[in-house]
């Protein structure tokens, strides 16, 4: 059986209806018989190239921040997959990806990571095997990478090449993951529903007012960008994150805010509805969240102080102590 992506031979299990995908270059994830068979298809459509997703899959495979659930790929998903998920597209943004992709596989400092150039190239969204291998080499010249002689010289299927972090590598990843220690803006992560809004302008945004800090919303924000560009943004100059998983059926990308906040390193505080999280029966709230130290808030007065008492015990605490 090959890959309904990449087209390259993958292992197919079946599970509940489902069908899991095994793949090593997309990685794992569940899918139907109607994306199998309609892939290229729905990709035509939306103008979009197979490798970003093979790329986006991997990434959520390595990177899985606080869901590890593996990715749900159906026809209904992949539009949002694409709007989900910012593409590297430069060089240099190429560059800090292979970097957090060694980083993430080093176990120890000095760990050698093994690269296949065969399955490993939409760890950095590029198409083929040429290109890891360029970028493998820019990586050398920075130092930031020490590289390995290569298993089977030449470029051919099957061959990997060991590498390892050098000191400028891990002062560059210090540079990708720097926190602005004296911001006072904290992103939400929320259900956009009309019906949500008081949960924010009546608990979240008072709750944050509070403790000293501004909370803000993607969609509250004026902006000439891309909306994932936008979110991406305000989450770097936040110095911590809301979550707030009421109604999160309504928006799945609340997951992926709270992941990527997680990825840099950010505090993420979760909030969600006493009743809504109660009632839940694993459709509505995914299980690895629910043991997350959750605010279970009553009405949007509680969430206010709670949510402003939890910033001050811990965000501006433990900030205070970092600055002793």
């Amino acid at each position: 059986m090959k890959c309904p992506i990449c087209k390259k031979i993958a292992d197919y299990t079946k599970e509940a209806g489902d069908i899991i995908v095994d793949c090593h270059r997309c990685g794992e994830f569940f899918t139907n018989q109607e994306l199998i068979n309609n892939i290229d298809f729905f990709l035509k459509e939306l103008k979009k190239e197979s490798y970003i997703l093979s790329a986006i899959l991997r990434e959520i495979n390595v990177f899985s921040g606080i869901n590890d659930e593996l990715p749900r790929l159906y026809p209904v998903d992949i539009k949002g997959f694409f709007d989900l998920h910012k593409v590297p597209e430069t060089v240099s943004e190429k560059i800090d990806k292979f970097l957090l992709y060694l980083e993430k596989r080093s176990d120890f400092l000095g760990n050698d990571v093994t690269i296949s150039f065969e399955n490993d190239y939409p760890i950095v969204y590029v198409s083929r095997s040429e290109e890891i291998r360029y970028l493998l080499n820019l990586l050398g010249d920075l130092q930031y990478v020490i590289l390995g002689p290569e298993v089977n010289s030449g470029l051919v299927k099957g061959c990997f090449i060991k590498c390892r972090i050098d000191i400028a590598g891990w002062k560059r990843l210090e540079e990708i993951k720097k926190i602005n220690p004296d911001s006072k803006i904290c992103f939400t992560a929320m259900s956009f529903e009309k019906e949500d809004e008081p949960i924010f302008k009546k608990g979240i945004k008072p709750g944050a007012k509070l403790a000293g800090y501004d909370a803000k919303r993607s969609d509250m924000v004026e902006h000439n960008d891309m909306i994932m560009d936008k979110i991406i943004n305000l989450i770097k100059q936040s110095k911590f994150i809301i979550a707030d998983f009421t109604n999160s059926n309504k928006k799945g990308g609340i997951y992926y805010e709270a992941g990527f906040a997680k990825g840099l390193g950010l505090p993420v505080i979760f909030t969600c509805k006493e009743s809504y999280f109660k009632e839940d029966k694993g459709d509505k709230i995914h299980f690895d969240i629910k043991q997350e130290n959750h605010i279970l808030w009553k009405n949007t007065e509680d969430l206010k102080k709670r949510l402003g008492e939890r910033i001050k015990n811990t965000i501006l605490f433990y900030g205070n102590l970092q600055k002793r």
